[in-house]
């Protein structure tokens, strides 16, 4: 392809996904066309999909280590309960309560646990891990972060999958059982529960072995007759029966307005994305960047610029703001489509181009507020810093190990 008819040198040839531009019979810019997947648009579900359970672990703390002693399990309609002192240990209570939840009726459930990336999913990855290698079971972890995004177990031709509905449900359980407005959590004396109280019987444990109780709520549970383990039990359906609660109005609720199923995305952020992808994708291209690209591009993210200051002044107005990323966005242009790579001046054949570029800027030294920022990889990780000059980014006065 010639640029100028009168000029044979200047000239561009495109082969396959690649650009080579000519100038002067020089090679002055040479561009990839980077052929991306493009992110597409998902169908509302027909129907909304109930199929979930909760389970609920209770543990103790003997000698600095945390242990189960009772598991409950709520699918719904029917509530069961496994509780220390009718087993051996606190390994057969999960093998127990986990065999309980292999039956084909449950095929394809999701079995929510509060804070299961917590300290729950532990208990339960060890007691999983050890079936696998008999060859009916099989277990596919997915974790991001230290969080426990899916765990899928396979049976036989059946398939459960544990979340933590907390990555779906970020708040507590009390308080999403008050937001929600169902069934309210109970109160239970876990500083009373120890090796020698699991089987205790008789009066009601102090106020003192509780938290976040008033003496009214407490007035109602003193009792002469009061059984550690039936109370424990009954307030660890209660916690179950709530979630259940909370999880199935929040479906119901996303479901009228969205015609999504919440049990297709393990934390909110991928319902949120779920959402955007069914009703606000539409026929944008919108490429999927990962990869080296990603990378590349995440090099010019560094945050915002914090400075520190002797708090001192007088007759001071105070001025901030929030979420400024909605209003960028809206105003602000940012570079949409295929990637391209480039070597060379794209300005040559673009002087308007638009898009990320990797650049070395020397700033002045005497610049007051340095206000480019860069990252520096150090001994304990990277750093982000705002240098003077390239040359000062080794020296910059910082408290870097």
């Amino acid at each position: 392809m010639l640029k100028d008819l009168n000029n044979l040198s200047t000239f561009t040839r495109i082969v396959n996904n690649q650009e080579y531009y000519f100038k002067n019979g020089l090679l002055m810019i040479k561009i990839l066309i980077k052929k991306m997947k493009i992110l597409t648009s998902i169908k509302p579900n027909k129907n909304i999909n109930e199929k979930f359970i909760i389970l609920d672990i209770e543990t103790r703390i003997i000698d600095n280590i945390k242990t189960p002693y009772c598991i409950c399990i709520f699918d719904g309609i029917k509530a069961y309960s496994f509780y220390l002192t009718d087993f051996n240990n606190p390994e057969d209570i999960i093998e127990n309560a986990i065999f309980s939840l292999m039956k084909s009726k449950y095929n394809g459930y999701k079995v929510y646990i509060h804070n299961f990336s917590n300290f729950d999913g532990v208990f339960l990855l060890n007691i999983l891990a050890s079936f696998c290698p008999d060859s009916n079971f099989n277990l596919d972890p997915i974790i991001n972060n230290g969080n426990f995004i899916n765990l899928k177990l396979n049976f036989d031709k059946y398939n459960i999958y544990f979340r933590d509905s907390y990555l779906l449900l970020p708040l507590s359980l009390r308080v999403l059982a008050e937001a929600f407005k169902v069934e309210a959590k109970g109160h239970f004396p876990f500083k009373f529960v120890n090796e020698n109280t699991l089987d205790y019987v008789g009066l009601t444990p102090d106020i003192s072995f509780y938290e976040d109780i008033s003496n009214i709520e407490y007035n109602k549970l003193v009792s002469e007759n009061w059984s550690l383990k039936n109370e424990c039990i009954k307030y660890c359906i209660q916690d179950c029966i709530s979630l259940h609660q909370v999880i199935q109005k929040f479906n119901n609720f996303i479901f009228d307005l969205n015609q999504l199923n919440i049990n297709n995305f393990p934390t909110l952020p991928s319902l949120a994305f779920g959402i955007y992808r069914s009703k606000y994708l539409k026929d944008f291209n919108i490429p999927i960047i990962s990869g080296q690209i990603l990378s590349d591009i995440k090099e010019g993210y560094t945050g915002g610029s914090t400075s520190l200051y002797i708090p001192y002044g007088k007759i001071l107005f105070h001025y901030d703001v929030n979420s400024l990323y909605p209003s960028v966005m809206l105003n602000n242009q940012m570079p949409i489509g295929n990637i391209k790579f480039f070597e060379g001046d794209i300005t040559q054949i673009d002087p308007n181009v638009f898009g990320f570029f990797k650049c070395e800027i020397i700033a002045p030294d005497n610049l007051n507020i340095p206000i480019l920022q860069t990252k520096v990889k150090t001994s304990g990780g990277s750093r982000t810093i705002s240098p003077s000059s390239t040359s000062s980014v080794t020296t910059y006065r910082l408290p870097l190990p």
